[in-house]
């Protein structure tokens, strides 16, 4: 091929001057290509990004799932700053006569502000020796050694050595759903043993969180002098 004549006077040249053929172009192979050269180029960064995408996903989940304590199966108006309130029932509250007025006035002020129905454990109350003996002796055998920690309820071997036993202590569960959770394994049974901690220490009562029986007897609460206080029974 030749260059047009119109080029070949502009270059001052009338000689044909060879034109190389076209090129073959394949857009499949030329676009893998470009895309081998981006990944090569490009590939920490879009592993970095990718990881932390998913992490991001994640954290989503989790706490969807309850891992701050926890948002799974909340009641209609529930968010996660702060209960649904106000007013709430405290169930079995006579399993509470006779424990220390302070008990009473918390009781008092959940009942006037609180966000969802409790329980009063049962022996959650006032307890006597008697059945303070016989709560020890869950999970232990005769001479007091612990043998099914999954059986101990309590460390407290005499109704003297117990909040309960000066009618100074009280358990309380979680009946959020009508149905009393005296445990703390799942996200919604730690949800809302994480309230009514806060709001029973707010009222001046002490948790039983940092018991060292079973990571904690979250049920627990009890007034900070019940030591000075006589008794029950």
């Amino acid at each position: 091929m030749t260059r047009p004549a119109k080029i070949r006077r502009r270059l001052g040249d009338d000689s044909p001057l060879p034109i190389k053929s076209p090129v073959s172009f394949e857009p499949g192979r030329a676009t893998l290509s470009v895309k081998r050269r981006f990944w090569r180029a490009h590939w920490p960064e879009l592993v970095v990004g990718g990881t932390a995408i998913a992490g991001f996903l994640f954290f989503l989940w989790w706490r969807g799932q309850g891992a701050k304590g926890d948002m799974v199966g909340l009641p209609p108006g529930a968010t996660d700053t702060g209960p649904i309130g106000p007013g709430a029932p405290v169930l079995h509250r006579e399993r509470a006569a006779g424990t220390d007025p302070r008990i009473q006035a918390a009781l008092d002020a959940w009942e006037a502000t609180g966000s969802f129905p409790i329980c009063v454990g049962w022996m959650g109350g006032v307890r006597t020796n008697a059945t303070q003996v016989q709560l020890f002796a869950q999970g232990r055998d005769a001479a007091g050694n612990v043998i099914d920690k999954s059986q101990v309820v309590t460390d407290a071997p005499t109704s003297s050595s117990s909040a309960h036993g000066h009618a100074g202590g009280i358990d309380l569960w979680p009946a959020w759903d009508g149905v009393a959770h005296p445990n703390r394994s799942t996200a919604d049974e730690k949800y809302y043993y994480g309230i009514m901690v806060s709001f029973f220490e707010g009222q001046g009562l002490r948790s039983g969180k940092l018991f060292k029986i079973g990571g904690g007897d979250w049920p627990h609460f009890e007034v900070p002098d019940w030591r000075q206080l006589p008794l029950a029974a």
